[in-house]
């Protein structure tokens, strides 16, 4: 084990206290978890602490997820924190490429919509709100400008 002076000690161990996932993968995470228990010694006494210190620093979208299942190893902590965050990573991807292929139709579609907007021949449908509750007015206006009321 390498020295280090107490004052190194001590700001190793508010690093430690202060650790946290943050915007670092699990496995980036882990190395500089590992590196601070090992460079403190006296900070982590059994597997078990170590597994709870390391599962409270995980981002919360984890931490809720691996707090649940209860796990009272390191190993197991990791293993399923590892496991979560790829499942993540997995459902943004698809749901990135379906927002991705939404947005294509939906640009297909528009085309058709703005020239719907654009076009005199097309008459557009209006709702106005009546003095009564539940009712509305359906007004038509056809290409020459003029007003049909649609009845009650």
């Amino acid at each position: 084990m390498e020295y280090f002076p107490d004052s190194d000690r001590r700001k190793m161990k508010e690093d430690f206290r202060k650790l946290r996932q943050g915007n670092r993968s699990v496995r980036e995470y882990e190395r500089e978890f590992t590196h601070l228990v090992n460079c403190v010694p006296g900070m982590v006494h059994t597997d078990r602490d170590r597994a709870d210190y390391f599962e409270r620093g995980l981002r919360p979208e984890i931490f809720k997820i691996i707090s649940a299942l209860k796990l009272k190893s390191f190993e197991e902590v990791l293993d399923r924190a590892l496991w979560v965050e790829r499942g993540n990573a997995i459902a943004r991807e698809e749901r990135e490429s379906f927002d991705r292929e939404k947005g294509k139709k939906r640009t297909t579609s528009g085309a058709g919509d703005s020239r719907a907007l654009n076009d005199p021949s097309v008459s557009t449908v209006t709702a106005e709100v009546s003095g009564t509750p539940g009712m509305c007015d359906l007004r038509r206006e056809s290409s020459s400008g003029s007003l049909f009321t649609k009845g009650r």
